[in-house]
């Protein structure tokens, strides 16, 4: 098997496990399909993801280019990474307002793109499985806390506060009805209606009555929301520190750079640009101007948008003369959907689908503008939107 296969082998694998993802970039092979999370199926996908790293493992890299070196580099790392996250279940399902089981239906689906009228129908096919998925995650969620691996209670409420959300949106608002067909999808929507009425909505309330009666009891509180409070926590964050920088780093020593770099490093920085731009001459002053001064903070939902849209075409423009990549066309600027704001971050980025049938989106968190800062948000708008992802 060349690389290019196996790297192909991974692609596939990838987008099995992650249906809804690989619908949102234009992969249509599982659209009718979502996770599942029985552990014969999480064992084949582990084993699949494990399978993928041994064949990535024996291959000899003195005899690849370059670039061929580096994708090998990276198809060990993501594969691995997949086998080891899914084997210790506590991400497989986590109950998180940016990555549990009901953001991956509603973020995912509202971005949803087809091209033909039988992968839109595909895609009904999917809904009509949302209860099955909503109810299957919701076993999940109990049989990670009964081993040991109780989930936060500020992550628990805020997911809840979401479903609340989505279930007193306004059905023209539904992200599972906003599919553009094409051809109009005679009747489609009127399917898609039924099934949202019917089985999604429904089963999105029962999984709301499941995390409070069931879940919120077993939730860490506030004083012990740490993973450290958990079984296996420790590991845990370790695994998710290699997950994310490759470094098999402890926890302990990113956290004392991080302390390095904020009191002894940045300090004099922090005074001497601070100072120049607010008129003021301590640390204890910017902090002061930076943190309380309402004049730091926006006005109003339109402010932030024009604010990101103009940082994003300034970089646009100016991308060229740094990187050698650059897409297509310009990602759009659309705010947070507002049942889910107000536990979103503050921005984040979802590329376009391979077929380019709709541009990069940049979701700015518009929610209660009145409590963002101004000095934050273009550094956020190159680093999630342009040049960022």
């Amino acid at each position: 098997m060349t690389l290019e296969e196996l790297a192909g082998r991974y692609w596939l694998t990838y987008s099995e496990y992650n249906p809804t993802v690989a619908t949102v970039r234009g992969e249509h092979e599982f659209d009718d399909q979502l996770r599942r999370y029985d552990d014969d199926w999480l064992g084949e996908m582990a084993s699949a993801f494990g399978a993928i790293t041994e064949q990535a493992l024996a291959f000899d890299a003195r005899s690849l280019s370059t670039q061929e070196r580096i994708s090998l580099d990276l198809l060990i790392h993501e594969s691995r990474v997949w086998a080891t996250e899914i084997s210790a279940r506590y991400l497989v399902g986590p109950i998180d307002p940016y990555l549990g089981p009901h953001t991956r239906l509603l973020s995912d689906t509202r971005q949803n793109t087809v091209t033909t009228v039988e992968q839109a129908d595909a895609l009904l096919g999917r809904y009509s499985k949302v209860p099955r998925f909503l109810r299957d995650a919701l076993r999940f969620h109990l049989a990670n806390a009964a081993a040991g691996m109780t989930p936060a209670l500020a992550s628990v409420e805020r997911v809840i506060g979401q479903l609340d959300g989505y279930l007193d949106s306004e059905l023209d608002d539904d992200p599972f009805l906003q599919l553009e067909v094409p051809g109009g999808g005679e009747g489609w929507r009127e399917r898609a209606t039924t099934v949202v009425t019917e089985q999604i909505r429904p089963a999105f309330e029962r999984y709301r009555d499941g995390l409070v009666s069931d879940i919120t009891p077993l939730a860490r509180p506030d004083d012990r929301c740490g993973l450290t409070w958990i079984d296996g926590g420790e590991e845990i964050y370790s695994t998710l520190i290699h997950k994310y920088t490759q470094l098999d780093t402890s926890p302990g020593a990113i956290h004392d750079i991080g302390l390095h770099w904020a009191t002894e490093v940045n300090a004099a920085e922090w005074v001497e640009i601070g100072g120049a731009a607010l008129g003021v001459e301590t640390m204890e002053q910017v902090l002061d101007r930076l943190h309380n001064d309402p004049a730091m903070r926006f006005d109003s939902e339109e402010e932030m948008l024009e604010q990101a849209r103009d940082a994003v075409a300034r970089a646009w423009e100016a991308v060229d003369d740094w990187f050698g990549a650059k897409p297509q066309t310009p990602c759009r600027v659309v705010p947070v959907p507002r049942s889910q704001a107000p536990a979103m971050p503050p921005a984040y980025y979802m590329q376009p689908p391979i077929d380019g049938s709709r541009p990069g989106t940049y979701f700015l968190n518009t929610y209660q503008p009145e409590e963002r800062d101004r000095f934050e948000y273009e550094s956020i708008h190159f680093h999630e939107a342009v040049p960022g992802h």
